[in-house]
C-alpha cells in the first residue's frame, strides 16, 4: 500500500494508475477510534486484495482475465483502485470517472475535459461555499476576510495544478471581478493569478 503525505502526490497517482487501466475506485475513511490500528489495517488489506503482487504477477492475473488492485492511503483515507477483469471480491467498486474522493476538507472529481484528457476538479459544494465567503466579504467590505479566501484559493491552485481546478478558480475570478463593480470595493486580485 502507497501512503502519501500531501495531496499533490495522491492526485498524481490516482491518475497514473488511472491511466494503466485502474478505473474501478473504493473510498474508505478509518474512524478515529481506530487510528491507532492502521498498521494492522493496512496488512488486512494486503492480504484481501493482494496488493504486494510484483509487476510479473499482475501481468499474468491481467493475461489471465483476472483484476488488479491498489491501494493508497492518505491520513485516514484509504483508496482501492481496481482493473477490470474476474475477482472473488464481492464489494462493490464505482466508476473512477466522476466518483467524488474526499480529502481534509475538499473532494476531488476526475474528470476527462473536452479534450479527452484526465484532469481534477473540485466538488460544486466546496466552489459555492467559497464563492459564497467570497461575496459576502465583498458585501460587508471586510478585506481581511477577502483576502483570506483569496490566499486559499490560490494555495489550492499551487497544490493542485489541473486545468479543471484552474478553469474554476477562473469562473470564481470572473465573478469577483463582477462583484466589486456592483458593491464599488476597488480590491485587486493578487497578480498571481494573471
Amino acid at each position: 500500500m502507497l501512503v502519501f503525505d500531501n495531496i499533490r502526490d495522491l492526485a498524481r497517482q490516482i491518475m497514473r494508475y488511472a491511466g494503466n487501466g485502474y478505473t474501478k475506485i473504493q473510498v474508505t475513511k478509518i474512524p478515529k477510534h481506530k487510528t491507532k490500528k492502521i498498521p494492522n489495517i493496512e496488512n488486512k488489506l494486503k492480504k484481501r486484495y493482494k496488493l504486494d503482487l510484483t509487476t510479473n504477477q499482475r501481468q499474468y492475473r491481467r493475461r489471465k482475465g483476472k483484476a488488479n488492485f491498489v491501494g493508497l492511503r492518505y491520513k485516514e483515507t484509504v483508496i482501492i483502485m481496481r482493473t477490470a477483469g474476474e475477482t472473488e471480491i464481492t464489494e462493490k467498486f464505482r466508476e473512477l470517472f466522476g466518483t467524488e474522493i474526499p480529502f481534509e476538507y475538499l473532494k476531488l472529481v476526475l474528470i476527462k475535459d473536452e479534450r479527452e484528457k484526465m484532469t481534477f476538479r473540485m466538488e460544486r459544494k466546496f466552489v459555492l461555499d467559497i464563492k459564497a465567503k467570497i461575496s459576502q466579504a465583498i458585501k460587508e467590505r471586510n478585506g481581511r476576510k477577502f483576502h483570506h479566501e483569496i490566499k486559499k484559493l490560490y494555495s489550492l491552485s499551487k497544490a493542485l495544478p489541473y486545468r479543471g481546478i484552474g478553469l474554476q478558480i477562473a469562473g470564481i475570478l470572473k465573478s469577483i471581478e463582477r462583484q466589486q463593480r456592483e458593491h464599488g470595493t476597488h480590491w485587486s486580485v493578487p497578480r498571481f493569478f494573471r
